[in-house]
C-alpha cells in the first residue's frame, strides 16, 4: 500500500528537500508550487493542511519539484495561483476606489 501525502507532509519533505539543494527560501518554494497546483492561496494551503493529493496531484508536484531542482526554471513557470490571485487583488482594488469615489 503506497503513503498517503497530505499538504502537510509534502510541505515538511520538501522543505528539507529544498534545503539540501541550498535554496535560500525553501518552504516558500513549496508553497508556491501547491498554491499552482491546488489553486488556492496560501491561507488555504494551511487550512487544507489534512488533506491528500491524489495520485495525479502528485505526479504534477513531482516533475514540478523534480524541475524546479534540476534545471533551477523560475517560479513563474508553476504560479498559475500568483496570477489569478494579482488579477483578483488589482480588480478588487478597483472595485473598492470606485465606492470610495462614488461617496466623495
Amino acid at each position: 500500500m503506497s503513503k498517503i501525502w497530505r499538504i502537510i507532509d509534502i510541505i515538511n519533505w520538501a522543505e528539507k528537500y529544498f534545503s539540501q539543494n541550498q535554496f535560500t527560501n525553501p518552504k516558500l518554494e513549496i508553497e508556491w508550487l501547491l498554491r499552482s497546483l491546488l489553486k488556492c492561496n496560501k491561507l488555504d494551503i494551511y487550512l487544507r493542511f489534512e488533506e491528500p493529493l491524489d495520485n495525479k496531484q502528485l505526479s504534477v508536484l513531482r516533475s514540478w519539484i523534480k524541475r524546479r531542482v534540476k534545471n533551477n526554471e523560475p517560479l513563474q513557470n508553476y504560479r498559475s495561483a500568483y496570477m489569478q490571485l494579482a488579477v483578483t487583488y488589482y480588480m478588487d482594488y478597483q472595485k473598492e476606489k470606485r465606492k470610495k469615489n462614488q461617496f466623495e
